[in-house]
């Protein structure tokens, strides 16, 4: 069985606390012509009378709000159990007023002293007493409802986030592996030294695809790392074909990336243009005014590009927006191709300024 607590949407007991003496307080200024200069006993007795009203009232509220929320808890029913709960309030208000307000003109004003008047009065404090109390717990309870859609779009948002990383990763992995062993074979009965290195270089790109699991983000000095395993790899494939330049100042190896995004750019270049010996590759890694990451590659298209999903500049895109609330940028000219990747100050996920 859910608490009140959970049903209301939080913990009402300071609320009532503070909000029942309050609207015990100005109910009598308000309905019954109490005015300061009729004397301090006048108004004791009428904050009395008000404050037992408004303490049944706003429990016979409370009550009526919890049933009417475990009745009809689903969005779809919330015009319905609005509606109800209207009614219930209404009706309840109506007949507790009817049944006190007689025992209240007597202690106020004595025997015999009853009119129709004074029930009027009684009606409409009792209206508003309930439409105050209801306000308060329908807005509470709105604001709980609009708190918890936003964790759980935020949940959700994460969710696809860290799927759209596995999916990256294996799509890294099967054709990675399979061009890797490739150049392993071809290798290893003329150069088993350099094998050997390959096997390690190959076993750390894996250990760190592991790694990052769970991270959004990570350390440009750690991407950096595991990027030249990846490029010593790609180098041993592709010899003098694939140049790279990694002109990265020291200062800012503890700014933060998202991770694999560097090598995926690597990676969509390798896959999109032509690597020979008649038209090299030349990929430079640098910062722009301390502020950004330019990854670019000279612009030499293939014909027909295998495995290839389009999803890749996607992919970090959405990332860095979940991430930092930030875009990377794509530029093409004629003659090269460009991404430019917002450098992050570590532990705030802010962009660093320029």
């Amino acid at each position: 069985m859910q608490s009140s607590k959970h049903t209301l949407g939080f913990n009402d007991v300071a609320v009532r606390i503070i909000g029942i003496p309050i609207i015990a307080f100005i109910t009598p200024f308000i309905f019954y012509d109490l005015g300061l200069h009729d004397g301090m006993a006048k108004i004791l007795a009428s904050f009395s009378v008000s404050s037992i009203y408004t303490l049944i009232y706003w429990h016979e509220v409370r009550f009526l709000l919890i049933f009417s929320r475990k009745k009809y808890p689903g969005i779809l029913q919330e015009r319905k159990r609005i509606i109800i709960q209207s009614v219930l309030i209404l009706v309840v208000a109506a007949t507790t007023s009817t049944l006190l307000s007689p025992i209240a003109c007597f202690i106020k004003n004595g025997p015999d002293n009853f009119k129709p008047i004074y029930l009027i009065a009684d009606y409409a404090a009792a209206l508003m007493n309930s439409a105050l109390v209801v306000s308060v717990y329908e807005a509470a309870y709105f604001f709980q409802r609009y708190r918890h859609s936003s964790l759980e779009a935020e949940q959700l948002r994460r969710e696809i986030v860290q799927s759209q990383l596995e999916t990256l990763k294996s799509q890294v992995n099967p054709h990675f592996l399979f061009n890797s062993l490739n150049t392993l074979v071809s290798i290893i009965p003329d150069n088993p030294d350099v094998a050997v290195d390959f096997v390690r270089n190959m076993s750390k790109v894996y250990r760190y695809i592991l790694e990052i699991k769970d991270k959004e983000l990570i350390t440009l000095e750690e991407e950096l790392e595991f990027l030249k395993s990846y490029i010593f790899l790609q180098k041993i494939r592709f010899g003098e074909n694939l140049q790279i330049d990694l002109n990265i100042p020291s200062q800012l190896l503890k700014t933060e990336v998202v991770p694999l995004s560097l090598q995926l750019l690597l990676e969509n270049a390798i896959k999109h243009n032509i690597v020979s010996a008649e038209k090299p590759l030349y990929l430079q890694l640098e910062t722009i005014k301390d502020a950004h990451l330019s990854v670019r590659n000279n612009l030499q298209l293939r014909q027909q590009v295998q495995d290839s999903t389009g999803t890749g500049l996607k992919n970090i895109s959405n990332r860095y927006a979940f991430a930092t609330g930030r875009q990377i940028e794509k530029i093409v000219t004629a003659t090269h191709f460009i991404v430019i990747l917002p450098l992050i100050k570590a532990g705030t996920h802010a962009h660093i300024d320029s």
